[in-house]
């Protein structure tokens, strides 16, 4: 334990050195991030995730205890990807974000804190509500759907693992939060997202080109978000990866006309649909829960409408 924590503290020592070397450093490291768990107490940030002796195999010297939780994972009718349990480095992530083991705090090696409060950080045992991760990635996973791009098309800075599978860490750097949220590139205009999804129509569509504001939205995610219009926001105007209302593709709302009239009852578009579903003649979709799916029998659905039955988000024009 003593030659661990010596080890830790020049580990720390050498982070400090860095920093004063580069000061640009503090928008690239752990160092003042908030995974930086050291609170002001001098202690090695390293020490709190990581251990270089006494460590289980394959957890990267990961010096946390895992959860044991079996959980409730993505699905999706339109999923082509097999989508298991958590694997890998996301069980790393999930020791600390599913909020059932606790956290380390300032003096302890491992654990013995308090888990993450209640908030977006804390992702529950429940990952239905957020974007899949632990599957195999491939081109032949692309060639079943045309709107996912082949694997070997993806940039750089989103890796997937040694097994080819996507992961937390995919999207996510734990070590360097310039981007916020710890994401490893700009998300704005969505450029993550069109990494991994090719949405036919959605270049130059109407949605993807919108200069509308979002500071007035109905919609607390949207209206709080660092993107300050439509186009900007861009699939997270409708879309969120983490505990979604509507599970199933990841909505804001789970009623489906919800996500399209947050913005169009005037409070960002110019196109005030919710008043005009308050006229005599129109599609009551506030009067119908389904929505037309993909795998759904035609001759056994309930009958419902919604606005996407004649409208396309991704291809509007």
């Amino acid at each position: 334990m003593e030659t661990n924590y010596r080890i830790g503290i020049v580990i720390g020592l050498l982070a400090v050195a860095s920093q004063a070397a580069d000061m640009s450093i503090s928008t690239i490291s752990v160092i003042g991030s908030p995974h930086d768990l050291t609170a002001s107490s001098g202690e090695d940030a390293c020490r709190f995730c990581h251990t270089p002796h006494g460590v289980s195999p394959k957890t990267a010297m990961w010096n946390q205890p895992l959860s044991t939780t079996v959980y409730k994972i993505y699905q999706s009718s339109s999923l082509e990807a097999n989508v298991g349990q958590p694997t890998g480095s996301s069980k790393l992530c999930l020791s600390c974000h599913d909020g059932t083991v606790a956290i380390p705090v300032a003096g302890m090696t491992s654990g013995g804190g308090a888990t993450l409060p209640p908030g977006q950080a804390n992702l529950g045992t429940d990952l239905s509500d957020d974007h899949p991760i632990s599957f195999f990635y491939s081109d032949v996973l692309a060639a079943k759907d045309p709107q996912i791009r082949p694997a070997s098309t993806l940039p750089a800075s989103l890796p997937l693992d040694r097994a080819n599978e996507l992961q937390c860490t995919t999207c996510h750097d734990p070590h360097n939060n310039q981007y916020g949220d710890f994401l490893n590139m700009p998300n704005q205009r969505s450029m993550m997202c069109i990494s991994c999804h090719r949405l036919e129509g959605w270049p130059g569509s109407a949605h993807e080109q919108s200069t509308a504001s979002v500071a007035g939205s109905s919609n607390p995610y949207l209206r709080d978000s660092r993107y300050r219009t439509v186009a900007d926001n861009a699939c997270l105007s409708c879309h969120r990866p983490h505990s979604a209302d509507k599970s199933e593709r990841l909505l804001h709302y789970r009623q489906s006309e919800e996500n399209c009239l947050s913005c169009h009852n005037g409070s960002v578009s110019s196109v005030d649909i919710q008043s005009q579903l308050t006229l005599p003649s129109r599609h009551d979709v506030a009067a119908y829960r389904d929505i037309h799916d993909i795998k759904e029998s035609p001759l056994a659905a309930a009958r419902h409408v919604a606005c996407e039955d004649c409208h396309n988000p991704h291809a509007a024009n």
